[in-house]
């Protein structure tokens, strides 16, 4: 879960949005929301993938 305010700015951040980002919260709490926007997001396998 990410929680941005009406300014844009992150004010919350779990794992849960860490994990497809690879962004820790200490890195992204404070920071305008279009910071991360513009970035790569890390590529991994999905967690719909099926295994075979």
């Amino acid at each position: 879960m990410a929680a941005i305010d009406a300014l844009g700015i992150v004010t919350g951040w779990s794992e849960d949005a860490r994990l497809p980002t690879g962004h820790p919260a200490e890195q992204v709490v404070g920071r305008p929301v279009t910071g991360l926007l513009d970035e790569e997001v890390p590529r991994g396998p999905s967690p719909h993938a099926r295994v075979s």
